[in-house]
């Protein structure tokens, strides 16, 4: 079995024999999220100022020639990721994307393995934080006030505030309704 943690300061574990031994390797700061399908394929999300602008950063790890891909996203701080297959996925962001200090929901889309991203969503909100898919056109994306849900493969998005007193934390749904 293998296995990654990360810590936020950037340092990855990594196990190949089920948790025996594990090594260290450095990523980035500001490191939050991973993501890994089963043939080896990862993806890293995180963020960092820089000269007072927050950056968003993303690495996709290769395993058939040991490569990363390393990519700077301005202004979208990155919160978690999901990957469908090696191609497919979806970033989830915001929170400090405007320099005026607005707040943003960001979520981004490729369908090349990252190497590009083109926006899906990015409206007024406090970032989105949390991020599931059930198959290719059912996902979930949380921010602080409520849930995005898209039924048709992120194509439209619609929101389901939840109006308490209280941030929403980390979420998990047990099935696509």
């Amino acid at each position: 079995m293998n296995g990654v943690v990360i810590r936020s300061d950037g340092l990855r574990y990594i196990t190949e024999d089920g948790g025996v031994t594990w090594n260290t390797m450095y990523i980035f700061p500001g490191l939050k999220n991973i993501y890994y399908l089963n043939n080896g394929f990862g993806w890293y999300v995180g963020y960092y100022q820089f000269n007072d602008v927050t950056l968003g950063q993303f690495i996709r790890y290769d395993p058939g020639n040991y490569s990363t891909i390393s990519q700077k996203i301005a202004r979208v701080p990155l919160n978690d990721i999901y990957f469908s297959d090696s191609d497919n996925g979806w970033a989830a962001g915001g929170n400090r994307y405007n320099i005026a200090g607005i707040n943003r929901d960001v979520l981004l889309h490729t369908n090349d393995g990252g190497l590009n991203w083109v926006k899906a969503l990015d409206v007024s909100g406090s970032g989105l934080y949390d991020l599931k898919f059930f198959n290719e056109n059912i996902g979930y994306a949380a921010n602080r006030n409520g849930i995005y849900k898209t039924i048709d493969g992120g194509d439209t998005w619609s929101y389901i505030p939840i109006t308490d007193d209280y941030s929403l934390g980390r979420m998990s749904i047990a099935d696509q309704n």
